[in-house]
């Protein structure tokens, strides 16, 4: 279980602790202090919940097999983003471009755009930031303060 928010008594804080309680793994992503809604996380962390920074926080944690099939999953192309990609929308040349993008970035660390444009072959910048924007509303990528851009698993 992976907290992100909730209050003090909030039913995901309840639920957490009770799982806590049984000895099952949980998670917590950690909030600001002054936050009504970071405070059941934070606590969570205080009473032993695994503390989560990225998404490497969970994955290390998952069984080898689990972790291998992620990987090739992914590798494949036949993860929930390249099936959302694979619709026939988008021209070609876009569907190509934005695969080329999704495959230059990762879910644990960020990418800055100048480098990610430098990786990518023959797309103008102009083509490679539409695409960008458009995997944003399709809720795929995130863009990061500072122009960097990650996958949104």
């Amino acid at each position: 279980m992976v907290v992100v928010e909730g209050a003090q008594y909030s039913g995901s804080s309840v639920t957490a602790r009770l799982a806590l309680d049984q000895g099952r793994e949980v998670y917590a992503v950690p909030g600001n202090i002054t936050s009504t809604t970071s405070y059941g996380p934070n606590m969570l962390i205080r009473q032993g919940a695994r503390l989560v920074i990225q998404c490497s926080d969970i994955l290390d944690d998952l069984p080898e097999e689990a972790r291998v099939q992620l990987a090739a999953t992914r590798k494949k192309g036949t993860g929930p983003v390249q099936q959302t990609l694979g619709g026939a929308e988008a021209p070609a040349a876009t569907k190509e471009l934005a695969k080329q993008i999704v495959k230059q970035l990762h879910a644990d660390a960020p990418t800055p755009l100048d480098e990610l444009l430098e990786s990518l072959n023959g797309a103008s910048a102009s083509e490679a930031i539409a695409v960008l924007f458009e995997l944003e509303l399709m809720g795929l990528v995130r863009q990061l303060p500072g122009k960097s851009y990650i996958l949104v698993w």
